[in-house]
């Protein structure tokens, strides 16, 4: 894990529109190659849990908590601001302290957000980030559902020559659509994001926080740019080659999996359901693992 960094200086935004843990003196025996289930190959994910599930309030409330504080925002709920220690200055989701994986999930881009924060993987994988202007800053919004990123992205008109280093694409966090009264989800409508820009070339690059267009280029950026019906898949960023992949092993990821969907809640794997790949992933208390004394 890197060192958090803040931004040497603050973007312009634009608003537009279990690891299975075993106690001590334990091990398991598994029946079959470690890392491999023998449920049926799924083709589909199961059924996601919903946003407005209480336990994106009882999970993540004390996960969070060593990190930030818990606020209740007239407007925007009950929502967690990160601790400035955390963040530095300039903080902005899926822009700071960070950069974007990609893969294709049964022919749709997913873009994946690797974290550099201890507490990315609930944040950038689960809920939503708002700005509140009278706070004058990020706060987080408790949700169930999981995504490689909440992002929604905006395309630069220069996309469209086949050159990459004339595209530029937008994006930025999807607006919440709940609001945490208490104990209790209320619906309200989503309202526009808040952007930022830089060249497609750079979008995959581990100092994303440094490639972000300023001043007259991201105006430009900003002005030129239309909205995208979804994520973009490479060959309309003029992006070859491939970006990295999401990395397999990170622990991070790892466990924003672990909590992804109710029948991949007790199971540890980075993706559980991939395509028609077989399931492969630790699984917690079936009855092809069998708990045993160490040294028996």
């Amino acid at each position: 894990m890197r060192l958090v960094r803040a931004l040497a200086q603050s973007p312009i935004l634009l608003a537009l529109a279990p690891m299975l843990v075993v106690g001590c003196g334990h091990s398991i025996d598994l029946q079959g190659p470690v890392g491999v289930s023998t449920h049926p190959t799924q083709a589909t994910a199961a059924t996601e849990f919903d946003d407005a599930d209480p336990q994106a309030l009882s999970l993540f409330r004390p996960e969070l908590a060593p990190y930030g504080t818990w606020v209740e925002d007239d407007v925007a709920g009950m929502v967690w601001v990160p601790r400035s220690e955390e963040v530095g200055e300039g903080f902005v989701p899926y822009a700071s302290h960070g950069h974007f994986a990609y893969r294709e999930n049964q022919g749709r881009p997913d873009y994946v957000w690797v974290s550099d924060v201890a507490w990315g993987w609930v944040t950038f994988h689960y809920g939503r980030w708002t700005y509140i202007a009278r706070r004058g800053a990020w706060a987080w919004v408790p949700g169930r559902r999981y995504s490689g990123a909440w992002v929604a992205f905006r395309v630069g008109d220069g996309c469209q020559t086949g050159d990459p280093r004339a595209c530029v694409v937008g994006w930025g966090p999807r607006a919440p659509h709940v609001a945490w009264h208490g104990e209790e989800a209320v619906r309200r409508p989503a309202t526009t994001s808040l952007f930022v820009y830089a060249r497609a070339t750079d979008l995959f690059d581990e100092e994303l926080a440094s490639r972000l267009l300023r001043g007259e280029e991201l105006e430009r950026a900003a002005g030129t740019s239309v909205l995208a019906s979804e994520a973009p898949k490479l060959a309309v960023l003029g992006v070859s080659g491939g970006p990295v992949a999401p990395p397999v092993y990170d622990a991070e990821l790892r466990k924003a999996w672990l909590y992804a969907t109710p029948d991949s809640s007790h199971a540890m794997g980075l993706a559980p359901y991939i395509g028609r790949r077989p399931l492969r992933t630790f699984v917690a208390g079936g009855p092809r693992y069998q708990r045993t004394e160490a040294g028996r």
